[in-house]
């Protein structure tokens, strides 16, 4: 069993990997996609620390279901993307390799799959195979989505003459959004249909609302990485 749960733990992070991958025109040298995987991985460290923090810090905002939303918003959506856009921002946007419009993409993907597959991996003790299931449909691509959402921005911006510091605060927010959405739900908006529905209804309900939203998120993501990877073109920087 436990066999299992890691190889669908690994398999749905490979898999998006390859997607994104196969979308890029021009292909990226291979020590550096594994460095921006491995960089997700890293940069996961140190959330597990700042979260916990912050988490004893605004514990107070968990007292109603709007002041909820503020809390996963300050305490789990902005700590990882804010690394993420860090590590993004200071070790792939000034690199050289990173002269055509998509590549940004790619690395903010990978390292968001990189970020995915540590948190599969610390899970796999404490959660069951049906728990690692529904993390390769929903927590693994919503990662996904946040990086290529963040590359996408920071694409622009890197080849944009003017409103870059409103293209960088999309870059930033966009993806904290999506994420502190999708947290919300799962932690709150949950337990109100387990409060006001039977077991088998909650469920249902629960799972049918959430292969809608993030379906039409993955939809909109993939019209992004995939108008992105047709119109891929040199990047004229501004000096």
């Amino acid at each position: 069993m436990e066999g299992i749960k890691f190889f669908l733990a690994i398999l749905p992070v490979f898999v998006f990997a390859l997607y994104v991958y196969i979308h890029d025109k021009e292909k990226e040298p291979t020590d550096l996609l594994i460095s921006s995987f491995i960089f997700g991985i890293l940069i996961a460290i140190p959330c597990i620390y700042v979260e916990g923090a912050l988490t004893s810090a605004f514990s107070f905002l968990q007292k109603s279901y709007i002041t909820s939303f503020i809390y996963v918003f300050l305490t789990i959506a902005l700590v990882e993307e804010g690394y993420k856009f860090l590590a993004s921002y200071i070790v792939y946007y000034p690199n050289k390799n990173v002269n055509y419009t998509f590549d940004m993409i790619v690395y903010t993907s990978f390292l968001g799959l990189g970020f995915s597959f540590f948190e599969n991996i610390v899970y796999l003790k404490t959660v069951t195979l049906s728990a690692i299931i529904l993390r390769a449909f929903t927590a693994v691509p919503v990662h996904l989505s946040c990086g290529i959402v963040m590359g996408y921005f920071l694409s622009q911006m890197k080849s944009s003459k003017k409103g870059s510091w409103k293209i960088t605060l999309k870059a930033i927010f966009i993806p904290v959004l999506i994420h502190t959405f999708y947290n919300y739900y799962l932690i709150y908006i949950t337990n109100i249909f387990k409060r006001i529905l039977d077991p088998t209804k909650a469920v249902i309900v629960t799972y049918s609302l959430l292969v809608l939203i993030l379906g039409c998120l993955f939809l909109m993501v993939h019209y992004v990485l995939y108008k992105s990877s047709v119109e891929d073109k040199k990047i004229k920087t501004t000096k």
